[in-house]
């Protein structure tokens, strides 16, 4: 999301609404069902998964399990707790719900399915990013790529004998978005619905040897690495009640704000001093704070309420966890169903937390802003000709423009295969946005060096010009889309090439293009070929063309963007905004 740099009083604030009530967003469902990755229906994914994660390290060809090892939900394994995960209803499993913090790394997904018949299978998968899957120990697609989540992106020919299989999906995430998905066809490519699990059938367990005591060994160790989770837990507690004390009142305080800030206050302080009872007290099943946390999430909302009842509920029960992990004989099965009571517990916190900041003390802080600083009260007072008072006058207000930009990407214009569909989105476009972003990926405008070619990207201009719409582009230079014949270059060559495509870009839509995104990847250097070049390298290069549009800096780190953005903008560069 883009936040141009603000002018005056010109201000940009993210607002929350139900989706389904924008006409935005009923566009955006309607383009998002019109798209590949839904055109097969939701039939025959693998919705239940044990994941484990995040590892570190991206490498595809990495072992991913132990040959004696299993993905069972609460197994200790790899250093890390296998965690139940389920498919949303379009069959993606999103990693970055499970594992929320940026850092890159992997994620391993374990499930076990059934088929009815000897033959030929086919699996389709989606990833967000690179992603291998095996299937009984067998290695069948190995693909390291960097791209966004799309359902059946690519499929895997499998013969398989009737009965269970074991199927073993290493995700490597290289930053944003973590996700994918997994679902099963016949051999003519018709998707069907199989038995699957993320715990293993009888069939397999007995393999497996769930039942067989477990070393103490690793019960120590599962019990570490969860005490260590809960400590952090009750550090995050604590941090979000200090973020809180730290939020000023802003401009005037209204009540609605002021009470939810109240509440969550309350709710983080009093949810804090549970879990510090829980792991440094005497382990009393109902600590008196607990009262106090379940009545202030009940202030901010009746659900809220239940949930932290139901969270309290589950953190008295796990004293009984932490005992069957302390036990003298405790098979791996009930280690695990110990700890997978244990990592629900963390999690739920986490959740919880999140919702009560985000969604409830923010939004109320987000809504006091609005009336602070995009709402005043407006007297209008009506003459006659002799400048007289009109009392009684009907007067009707209609707003012309606003500051305020929103926009989507038009990278589809033209693109839907009918006049009659191209038309709409264009409609959809117009009615909807004033700002539509375009498309600068050097890939497609220099597919061969030498030869740029701009038709595509002049007519997209021509449209928002004629439709008065402001314009961005995006991105001025990106990793994934520098030509393939880059690679080729000697190093000089390589940031030559790129400073003169930047250039080349900027000179010839100045004062056409009204933003310009420059994107910081989260390794830091844009790879072009053998080079590495910065994006500070590439605000100083467009500057130097005359953009006359502001410049846009990203950068997935938040406070060095706040930095970098301060450096450019005193060292005289037209730093023009932030994109978050």
């Amino acid at each position: 999301m883009c936040f141009p740099a603000l002018k005056g009083k010109r201000f940009v604030k993210r607002f929350r609404a139900n989706p389904w009530q924008t006409p935005a967003a009923a566009l955006l469902i309607l383009l998002a069902m019109a798209a590949p990755c839904a055109a097969r229906g939701t039939g025959g994914f693998l919705r239940d998964w044990a994941v484990c994660g995040p590892l570190e390290g991206t490498r595809l060809s990495a072992p991913a399990l132990p040959p004696d090892a299993v993905g069972y939900p609460g197994l200790y394994s790899l250093g890390r707790v296998w965690l139940r995960a389920r498919a949303e209803e379009n069959g993606r499993v999103d990693l970055r719900r499970l594992y929320p913090d940026p850092p890159t790394g992997t994620a391993l997904a374990h499930t076990s399915f059934h088929v009815p018949a000897d033959g030929k299978y086919i699996l389709r998968l989606g990833s967000d990013d690179a992603v291998r899957a095996e299937i009984d120990g067998r290695v069948l697609l190995e693909h390291d790529v960097k791209r966004s989540w799309r359902a059946d992106a690519e499929e895997i020919v499998v013969e398989l004998k009737s009965g269970w299989h074991r199927l073993l999906v290493r995700v490597v995430d290289y930053g944003a978005l973590w996700a994918f998905s997994v679902r099963v066809a016949d051999g003519k490519n018709r998707p069907i619905e199989v038995p699957h699990q993320a715990d293993l059938p009888a069939a397999l367990a007995e393999e497996f040897r769930l039942d067989d005591p477990v070393a103490l060994e690793r019960r120590a160790e599962a019990t570490l690495y969860l005490m260590a989770w809960a400590e952090q837990t009750l550090t995050d507690l604590q941090m979000r009640r200090g973020r809180l004390e730290a939020l000023s009142a802003g401009y005037v305080t209204f009540g609605a704000y002021s009470g939810a800030r109240a509440l969550g206050l309350e709710f983080f302080k009093s949810l804090a001093s549970v879990w510090r009872g829980h792991l440094h007290g005497d382990g009393a099943d109902e600590p008196p704070e607990a009262a106090a946390a379940v009545d202030a999430a009940t202030g901010l909302s009746e659900s809220l309420g239940a949930e932290t009842r139901n969270l309290l509920a589950a953190m008295a029960d796990a004293t009984g966890a932490w005992k069957t992990l302390g036990g003298a004989r405790v098979s791996e099965r009930d280690t695990a169903s110990a700890a997978l009571h244990l990592a629900d517990v963390l999690q739920d916190t986490r959740r919880l937390a999140d919702h009560v900041e985000k969604e409830h003390v923010l939004m109320a802080r987000l809504e006091s802003d609005i009336r602070n600083w995009r709402q005043r009260d407006l007297t209008v007072r009506v003459l006659d000709a002799e400048g007289g008072r009109v009392e009684g006058a009907a007067v009707e207000i209609v707003q012309t423009r606003h500051d305020f930009l929103f926009g989507c990407n038009a990278f589809a214009l033209g693109q839907w295969g009918g006049e009659r569909k191209n038309r709409l989105y264009e409609d959809g476009l117009t009615h909807l946005f004033n700002l539509v972003t375009v498309p600068l990926y050097w890939s497609a405008i220099e597919p061969r060096q030498g030869r740029r070619e701009f038709d595509t990207l002049d007519r997209m201009l021509r449209w928002a010009e004629k439709k008065n719409l402001s314009v961005k582009g995006d991105p001025l230079l990106l990793e994934e889309t520098v030509p393939r014949w880059a690679a080729e270059m000697a190093p000089g060559g390589a940031r030559e090439a790129a400073e003169s495509h930047v250039c080349g870009l900027v000179a010839r839509y100045a004062g056409r293009v009204d933003w310009w995104d420059i994107l910081t990847p989260t390794a830091g250097d844009i790879r072009v070929g053998p080079a590495a070049v910065s994006s500070d390298e590439v605000v100083r290069w467009a500057a130097s063309a005359g953009p006359k549009g502001g410049l846009i800096l990203h950068d997935p780190d938040a406070r060095r963007l706040a930095q970098r953005a301060a450096a450019l903008k005193a060292a005289g560069l037209p730093v023009a905004g932030i994109g978050v």
